[in-house]
Protein backbone atom coordinates (compact mmCIF):
# COMPACT_ATOMS: atom_id res chain seq x y z
CA UNK A 1 0.00 0.00 0.00
CA UNK A 2 3.04 2.73 0.80
CA UNK A 3 5.59 1.05 -1.57
CA UNK A 4 5.28 4.35 -3.66
CA UNK A 5 4.88 7.06 -0.58
CA UNK A 6 8.72 7.57 -1.06
CA UNK A 7 8.45 8.71 -4.37
CA UNK A 8 6.94 11.66 -2.51
CA UNK A 9 9.45 12.24 -0.26
CA UNK A 10 12.51 13.07 -2.79
CA UNK A 11 10.18 16.45 -4.86
CA UNK A 12 11.77 19.71 -4.11
CA UNK A 13 11.34 21.26 -1.10
CA UNK A 14 9.79 24.43 -3.74
CA UNK A 15 7.21 21.71 -4.77
CA UNK A 16 5.91 21.20 -1.44
CA UNK A 17 5.84 24.64 -0.81
CA UNK A 18 3.70 25.36 -4.37
CA UNK A 19 1.17 22.72 -3.43
CA UNK A 20 0.54 24.03 0.22
CA UNK A 21 0.12 26.89 -1.46
CA UNK A 22 -2.81 26.06 -3.43
CA UNK A 23 -4.82 24.15 -1.19
CA UNK A 24 -4.83 26.60 1.09
CA UNK A 25 -5.96 28.99 -1.62
CA UNK A 26 -8.87 26.35 -1.74
CA UNK A 27 -9.37 26.48 1.46
CA UNK A 28 -9.12 30.12 2.36
CA UNK A 29 -8.66 31.90 -0.30
CA UNK A 30 -5.33 33.10 0.67
CA UNK A 31 -1.79 31.36 1.39
CA UNK A 32 0.18 31.22 4.00
CA UNK A 33 3.88 31.49 4.99
CA UNK A 34 6.69 29.48 2.98
CA UNK A 35 6.99 27.24 6.12
CA UNK A 36 3.24 26.62 7.18
CA UNK A 37 2.65 25.90 3.42
CA UNK A 38 5.70 23.63 3.35
CA UNK A 39 4.37 21.83 6.11
CA UNK A 40 0.75 21.27 4.39
CA UNK A 41 2.34 20.17 1.36
CA UNK A 42 4.60 17.54 2.46
CA UNK A 43 2.20 15.83 4.94
CA UNK A 44 -1.11 16.40 2.41
CA UNK A 45 1.90 14.55 -0.13
CA UNK A 46 1.95 11.45 2.00
CA UNK A 47 -2.01 11.85 2.42
CA UNK A 48 -2.44 12.06 -1.23
CA UNK A 49 -0.64 8.95 -1.84
CA UNK A 50 -2.70 7.21 0.63
CA UNK A 51 -5.91 8.38 -0.95
CA UNK A 52 -4.67 6.97 -3.84
CA UNK A 53 -3.72 3.77 -2.59
CA UNK A 54 -7.16 3.42 -1.22
CA UNK A 55 -8.75 3.63 -4.49
CA UNK A 56 -5.72 1.70 -6.19
CA UNK A 57 -4.49 4.34 -8.13
CA UNK A 58 -1.22 3.62 -9.73
CA UNK A 59 0.71 7.03 -8.82
CA UNK A 60 4.36 5.46 -9.13
CA UNK A 61 5.77 6.44 -12.60
CA UNK A 62 2.47 7.97 -13.39
CA UNK A 63 3.68 11.09 -14.52
CA UNK A 64 4.02 14.62 -12.20
CA UNK A 65 0.53 15.74 -13.01
CA UNK A 66 -1.59 12.92 -11.64
CA UNK A 67 0.96 13.19 -8.52
CA UNK A 68 0.55 16.69 -8.24
CA UNK A 69 -3.09 16.34 -8.35
CA UNK A 70 -3.47 13.87 -5.61
CA UNK A 71 -1.01 15.77 -3.68
CA UNK A 72 -3.01 18.66 -3.40
CA UNK A 73 -6.15 16.88 -2.96
CA UNK A 74 -4.52 15.53 0.20
CA UNK A 75 -3.18 18.82 1.37
CA UNK A 76 -6.95 19.70 1.16
CA UNK A 77 -8.06 17.08 3.13
CA UNK A 78 -5.68 17.45 5.57
CA UNK A 79 -6.51 21.38 5.94
CA UNK A 80 -10.56 20.35 5.97
CA UNK A 81 -9.53 17.47 8.93
CA UNK A 82 -7.38 20.43 11.02
CA UNK A 83 -10.23 23.15 10.75
CA UNK A 84 -12.66 20.44 12.12
CA UNK A 85 -10.00 20.06 14.66
CA UNK A 86 -9.93 23.26 15.56
CA UNK A 87 -13.78 24.10 16.05
CA UNK A 88 -14.19 21.06 18.39
CA UNK A 89 -11.04 22.56 20.48
CA UNK A 90 -12.62 26.21 20.38
CA UNK A 91 -16.18 24.03 22.10
CA UNK A 92 -14.51 22.79 24.78
CA UNK A 93 -14.04 24.05 28.27
CA UNK A 94 -10.71 26.01 29.53
CA UNK A 95 -8.85 23.09 30.73
CA UNK A 96 -9.66 21.06 27.94
CA UNK A 97 -8.33 23.71 25.40
CA UNK A 98 -5.36 23.82 27.52
CA UNK A 99 -4.03 20.55 28.20
CA UNK A 100 -4.57 19.64 24.60
CA UNK A 101 -2.65 22.94 23.55
CA UNK A 102 0.13 21.34 25.27
CA UNK A 103 -0.44 17.96 24.17
CA UNK A 104 -0.83 18.34 20.40
CA UNK A 105 2.42 20.06 19.72
CA UNK A 106 4.24 17.49 21.67
CA UNK A 107 2.79 14.63 19.71
CA UNK A 108 4.27 16.38 16.31
CA UNK A 109 7.33 16.94 18.17
CA UNK A 110 7.51 13.08 18.59
CA UNK A 111 6.42 12.17 15.75
CA UNK A 112 9.19 14.21 13.77
CA UNK A 113 11.83 12.77 16.15
CA UNK A 114 12.65 9.79 13.68
CA UNK A 115 13.12 11.82 10.57
CA UNK A 116 16.76 13.08 11.05
CA UNK A 117 17.56 9.71 10.15
CA UNK A 118 15.02 8.48 7.83
CA UNK A 119 15.51 11.60 5.72
CA UNK A 120 19.17 10.07 5.33
CA UNK A 121 18.18 6.60 4.44
CA UNK A 122 15.90 8.32 2.17
CA UNK A 123 18.88 10.57 0.38
CA UNK A 124 21.40 7.50 0.48
CA UNK A 125 18.90 5.33 -1.20
CA UNK A 126 19.38 7.04 -4.32
CA UNK A 127 23.47 5.83 -4.35
CA UNK A 128 23.41 3.14 -5.83
CA UNK A 129 25.29 1.28 -3.28
CA UNK A 130 23.70 -0.85 -0.79
CA UNK A 131 26.36 -0.48 2.04
CA UNK A 132 25.66 3.31 2.04
CA UNK A 133 22.15 2.42 3.47
CA UNK A 134 23.56 -0.13 5.96
CA UNK A 135 25.92 2.30 7.34
CA UNK A 136 23.34 5.08 7.69
CA UNK A 137 21.05 2.88 9.09
CA UNK A 138 23.90 1.21 12.02
CA UNK A 139 25.11 4.75 12.25
CA UNK A 140 21.47 6.04 13.16
CA UNK A 141 21.05 3.44 15.83
CA UNK A 142 24.15 3.72 17.63
CA UNK A 143 22.95 7.67 18.38
CA UNK A 144 19.43 6.93 18.67
CA UNK A 145 20.88 4.27 21.54
CA UNK A 146 23.75 6.58 23.51
CA UNK A 147 20.98 9.43 23.20
CA UNK A 148 18.15 7.60 24.21
CA UNK A 149 20.21 6.97 27.23
CA UNK A 150 20.06 10.31 28.28
CA UNK A 151 16.39 10.76 27.78
CA UNK A 152 16.15 12.12 31.06
CA UNK A 153 17.88 15.26 30.30
CA UNK A 154 14.91 16.38 28.26
CA UNK A 155 12.34 14.44 31.14
CA UNK A 156 13.48 15.18 34.07
CA UNK A 157 14.42 18.57 33.25
CA UNK A 158 10.42 18.95 32.61
CA UNK A 159 9.53 17.44 35.79
CA UNK A 160 11.25 19.58 37.93
CA UNK A 161 10.55 23.09 35.88
CA UNK A 162 7.29 22.19 36.17
CA UNK A 163 7.07 21.95 39.87
CA UNK A 164 8.98 25.56 39.96
CA UNK A 165 6.70 26.79 36.96
CA UNK A 166 3.73 25.95 39.17
CA UNK A 167 5.61 27.95 42.28
CA UNK A 168 5.74 30.72 40.54
CA UNK A 169 9.37 30.65 41.34
CA UNK A 170 11.28 31.57 37.99
CA UNK A 171 14.89 31.76 39.60
CA UNK A 172 14.69 27.84 40.27
CA UNK A 173 13.32 27.36 37.09
CA UNK A 174 16.33 29.26 35.59
CA UNK A 175 18.67 27.24 37.65
CA UNK A 176 17.30 24.37 36.57
CA UNK A 177 18.12 25.12 32.71
CA UNK A 178 21.08 26.06 33.32
CA UNK A 179 22.27 23.35 35.34
CA UNK A 180 20.34 21.22 32.83
CA UNK A 181 22.26 22.19 30.11
CA UNK A 182 25.99 22.41 31.77
CA UNK A 183 25.08 18.75 32.23
CA UNK A 184 23.97 18.08 28.82
CA UNK A 185 26.39 20.07 26.86
CA UNK A 186 29.58 18.33 29.25
CA UNK A 187 28.14 15.22 28.63
CA UNK A 188 28.17 15.87 24.56
CA UNK A 189 31.66 17.34 25.39
CA UNK A 190 32.99 14.18 26.88
CA UNK A 191 31.30 12.00 24.02
CA UNK A 192 33.20 14.04 22.22
CA UNK A 193 36.70 13.93 23.55
CA UNK A 194 36.24 10.16 23.83
CA UNK A 195 34.88 9.36 20.51
CA UNK A 196 37.56 6.86 19.88
CA UNK A 197 36.70 4.35 22.66
CA UNK A 198 33.02 4.82 22.19
CA UNK A 199 33.09 4.26 17.86
CA UNK A 200 34.93 1.10 18.79
CA UNK A 201 32.46 -0.07 21.35
CA UNK A 202 29.95 0.77 19.18
CA UNK A 203 31.34 -1.30 16.28
CA UNK A 204 32.36 -4.45 18.49
CA UNK A 205 28.59 -4.18 19.55
CA UNK A 206 26.56 -3.75 16.02
CA UNK A 207 29.66 -6.07 14.26
CA UNK A 208 29.04 -4.64 10.59
CA UNK A 209 30.76 -6.30 7.75
CA UNK A 210 33.95 -5.08 7.00
CA UNK A 211 32.62 -2.62 3.91
CA UNK A 212 29.73 -1.30 6.01
CA UNK A 213 31.87 -0.41 8.82
CA UNK A 214 34.56 1.68 7.05
CA UNK A 215 31.34 4.00 5.95
CA UNK A 216 29.75 3.75 9.90
CA UNK A 217 33.07 4.75 10.79
CA UNK A 218 32.46 7.62 8.31
CA UNK A 219 29.57 8.67 9.48
CA UNK A 220 30.27 8.12 13.79
CA UNK A 221 33.26 11.02 12.91
CA UNK A 222 30.85 13.71 11.64
CA UNK A 223 27.89 13.09 13.64
CA UNK A 224 29.74 12.64 17.23
CA UNK A 225 30.96 16.21 17.33
CA UNK A 226 26.69 17.14 17.25
CA UNK A 227 26.56 15.61 20.38
CA UNK A 228 26.87 18.73 22.75
CA UNK A 229 24.53 20.35 20.30
CA UNK A 230 21.36 17.25 20.63
CA UNK A 231 22.08 17.08 24.17
CA UNK A 232 21.86 20.34 25.03
CA UNK A 233 18.69 20.59 22.59
CA UNK A 234 17.41 17.83 25.25
CA UNK A 235 17.83 20.36 27.91
CA UNK A 236 16.06 23.38 25.95
CA UNK A 237 13.52 21.27 25.11
CA UNK A 238 12.47 19.83 28.47
CA UNK A 239 12.72 23.32 29.73
CA UNK A 240 10.40 24.57 27.53
CA UNK A 241 7.86 22.08 28.56
CA UNK A 242 7.85 22.10 32.02
CA UNK A 243 7.19 26.47 31.06
CA UNK A 244 4.51 24.78 29.80
CA UNK A 245 5.44 25.50 26.51
CA UNK A 246 5.57 22.25 24.07
CA UNK A 247 5.11 25.10 20.59
CA UNK A 248 8.68 25.98 20.51
CA UNK A 249 9.99 22.90 20.52
CA UNK A 250 7.86 21.38 17.84
CA UNK A 251 8.90 24.37 15.75
CA UNK A 252 12.73 23.77 16.62
CA UNK A 253 12.41 20.25 15.80
CA UNK A 254 10.12 21.03 12.41
CA UNK A 255 12.87 23.76 11.40
CA UNK A 256 16.17 21.19 12.19
CA UNK A 257 13.71 18.33 9.69
CA UNK A 258 13.63 21.17 6.71
CA UNK A 259 17.53 22.23 7.42
CA UNK A 260 18.82 18.98 7.38
CA UNK A 261 17.16 17.83 4.06
CA UNK A 262 18.32 21.24 2.66
CA UNK A 263 21.66 20.73 3.85
CA UNK A 264 21.96 16.86 2.72
CA UNK A 265 20.86 17.67 -0.41
CA UNK A 266 22.88 20.40 -0.94
CA UNK A 267 26.42 18.40 0.64
CA UNK A 268 25.31 15.36 -1.44
CA UNK A 269 24.19 16.72 -4.71
CA UNK A 270 25.79 20.21 -4.58
CA UNK A 271 28.94 18.88 -3.35
CA UNK A 272 29.22 15.73 -4.61
CA UNK A 273 29.72 13.75 -1.25
CA UNK A 274 28.73 10.63 -0.37
CA UNK A 275 28.19 9.14 3.03
CA UNK A 276 29.84 12.06 4.75
CA UNK A 277 27.73 14.57 2.93
CA UNK A 278 24.85 12.73 4.69
CA UNK A 279 26.64 13.40 7.98
CA UNK A 280 27.37 16.93 7.55
CA UNK A 281 23.72 17.37 6.69
CA UNK A 282 22.68 15.93 9.85
CA UNK A 283 25.48 17.62 12.10
CA UNK A 284 24.29 20.99 10.32
CA UNK A 285 20.63 20.67 11.36
CA UNK A 286 21.46 19.55 14.44
CA UNK A 287 23.29 23.10 15.40
CA UNK A 288 20.97 24.95 13.74
CA UNK A 289 18.54 23.59 15.80
CA UNK A 290 20.24 23.94 18.82
CA UNK A 291 21.04 27.81 17.95
CA UNK A 292 17.04 28.01 17.32
CA UNK A 293 15.96 26.58 20.39
CA UNK A 294 18.50 29.65 21.93
CA UNK A 295 17.84 32.06 20.17
CA UNK A 296 14.02 31.38 20.76
CA UNK A 297 14.70 31.45 24.52
CA UNK A 298 15.97 35.14 24.14
CA UNK A 299 13.07 36.01 22.23
CA UNK A 300 10.62 34.25 24.45
CA UNK A 301 12.17 34.86 27.78
CA UNK A 302 13.66 38.08 27.85
CA UNK A 303 13.26 37.78 31.63
CA UNK A 304 15.27 34.60 32.10
CA UNK A 305 18.67 36.54 31.93
CA UNK A 306 17.86 38.62 34.37
CA UNK A 307 18.29 35.43 36.79
CA UNK A 308 21.07 33.32 35.11
CA UNK A 309 23.56 32.79 37.75
CA UNK A 310 26.52 30.74 38.14
CA UNK A 311 25.78 29.84 41.36
CA UNK A 312 23.41 26.89 40.00
CA UNK A 313 26.48 25.45 39.77
CA UNK A 314 28.09 25.67 42.14
CA UNK A 315 25.36 24.40 44.68
CA UNK A 316 26.85 20.99 45.24
CA UNK A 317 23.76 19.66 46.91
CA UNK A 318 20.99 20.79 44.37
CA UNK A 319 23.46 19.69 41.57
CA UNK A 320 23.62 15.78 43.03
CA UNK A 321 19.77 16.09 43.23
CA UNK A 322 19.39 16.35 39.45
Amino acid sequence: MFEHISDFTTWPILTGIIIGYIANRIMSGEGKGCCMNLIVGVVGSYVGAFIGSLFNVQLLGAGYVKNFVFCVLGSVVVLWLWKKLMSYCLSMNKKDRDILDIAIPSIVSNITVPLLGLVDVTIVGHMGNAAYIAAIAVGSMIFNVIYWIFGFLRMGTSGMTSQAYGRQRLDEAVDLLVRSLAVGVGIGLAFVAGQSVLKWAALELMQPTADIAVFTSTYFDICIWGAPAVLGLYSLTGWYIGMQNTRLPMLVSIFQNVVNIAASLVFVYLFGMKVEGVAFGTLTAQYAGFLAALLFLRKRYREVFVHVSLRALRDAAAMMRF
